[in-house]
């Protein structure tokens, strides 16, 4: 078979070449029977390609070890590289972290500090390096209703906050982003309003995944840029207050009367 030539080909190869290999693999694979492809024991080739390669190259296998993943027989046999350039916050990271919650999701693998951990991967370097990927990732992880209230806040702060740090075009995007995870937490939305002030943080500037203040100040001091940001600033509070007005008026239909009332 023709994958069998090419994995042939990927031992005496340089790292462009075996890249471009691996690549082509994938492409073959679509039209290819799982079951056949797992008799050329994929696993122990990419395993080596993977440790050999440095943390450029890293990235590049990244990209397409998700497709590959699908292909080898024991995916697991990468967690603990995974795991190890997820943590060691270098430029890799960010795309550890994807192809560790591919695993985590497919296969059922569970990491109880994934979310904390990737909440200290976002700054603004790696938004400024791929801003596209990182909040597309962000709000992958947290359509799902696996992170806690609690984790959904942590981030939306974060993200808010790296808006007052960033170009206005990132923080465009940034705000986007906060506005479709706000639409899918409905409940997050309450953090526009200054009754979700936590007085016990209220000169605590420092922001981390577990103490942060949950009021968003940043929209008070992003509402004063220019109309594009205060436009979606705008929508998100509107948004807000159409959710807090349809609460209070279902929380009074909904409630008992105390009393009867004789006619």
């Amino acid at each position: 078979m023709e994958i069998e030539c090419l994995l042939e080909n990927l031992k005496e190869k340089n790292f462009e070449e075996k890249l471009s290999i691996l690549t082509k693999i994938t492409e073959i694979s679509k039209n290819t029977d799982l079951n056949i492809l797992a008799e050329y024991e994929i696993d122990n080739i990419l395993l080596q390609i993977f440790k050999d390669s440095n943390t450029t190259q890293r990235i590049d296998l990244y990209k397409i070890l998700n497709s590959l993943f699908l292909l080898v027989n024991d995916p697991t046999i990468f967690l603990e590289i995974i795991k190890k350039d997820f943590v060691s916050n270098n430029d890799s990271s960010l795309y550890a972290a994807m192809s560790l919650y591919f695993l985590m999701s497919t296969y059922n693998i569970n990491y109880s500090e994934f979310y904390k951990l990737f909440y200290q991967i976002i700054s603004p370097t790696t938004i400024k390096k791929d801003i596209e990927t990182v909040l597309c990732f962000v709000k992958t992880i947290l359509s799902t209703s696996i992170p806690t209230l609690k984790c959904v806040q942590a981030y939306i702060k974060k993200l808010c906050s790296l808006c007052l740090l960033l170009p206005t075009s990132d923080t465009i995007s940034i705000l986007h982003t906060v506005y479709v995870i706000m639409r899918i937490h409905p409940i997050t939305l309450k953090m526009c309003l200054s009754e979700s002030i936590d007085n016990k943080l209220l000169y605590c500037l420092d922001i981390s995944f577990d103490t942060f203040q949950p009021y968003l100040f940043e929209f008070d001091i992003l509402y004063f840029s220019i109309p594009p940001v205060k436009k979606i600033i705008s929508i998100i509070r509107n948004e807000c207050r159409k959710k807090t007005k349809k609460y209070e008026i279902e929380f009074l239909l909904n409630e008992k009367c105390p009393y009867s009332i004789n006619i």
